[in-house]
C-alpha cells in the first residue's frame, strides 16, 4: 500500500508542476545573445495558496526565494500571477513570462529584459 501511495504522489500533477526559467538583462535588438546579466530560477505553483515560489540563484550566486501571492488559478496547471513588472502565465502546465512596463536603465543606456 506505502508503494501505490508513493507512486500516485510522484505521478501527480503537482509533482511535474514546476518550471524552469532565465532572466537576463540584455543590449536591445540582440535576440538576448548580448547580457550584461543572467539568472535562472524555478517557478514552483501552490494552488491551496494562490501563490508561486520563485527559486533561484542571483547573477553573483547568492540564494533567492519569493512567494509571489494573489494569483489567479483555475487548477494547477493554469493560472496567471503577475509580480511587479512581470506577468507569468500557465496554460496547460506551458509557463509563459513577459516583462510589462517600461524597459530599465543600466548606466543610462536603455536595455532590454529577456524572460524564458
Amino acid at each position: 500500500m506505502k508503494y501505490l501511495i508513493a507512486t500516485a504522489l510522484l505521478f501527480s500533477p503537482l509533482a511535474f508542476a514546476e518550471s524552469n526559467h532565465s532572466f537576463a538583462i540584455c543590449e536591445p535588438n540582440t535576440q538576448c545573445s548580448k547580457c550584461i546579466e543572467r539568472a535562472t530560477f524555478s517557478l514552483t505553483p501552490n494552488s491551496s495558496t494562490k501563490s508561486v515560489i520563485a527559486r533561484g540563484n542571483s547573477p553573483d550566486g547568492i540564494p533567492q526565494m519569493k512567494e509571489i501571492v494573489d494569483c489567479e488559478f483555475k487548477d494547477i496547471q493554469n493560472w496567471v500571477c503577475k509580480d511587479g513588472r512581470a506577468l507569468m502565465t500557465s496554460v496547460s502546465g506551458k509557463v509563459t513570462m513577459s516583462y510589462v512596463g517600461p524597459p530599465p536603465k543600466v548606466d543610462g543606456k536603455q536595455k532590454e529584459v529577456c524572460l524564458k
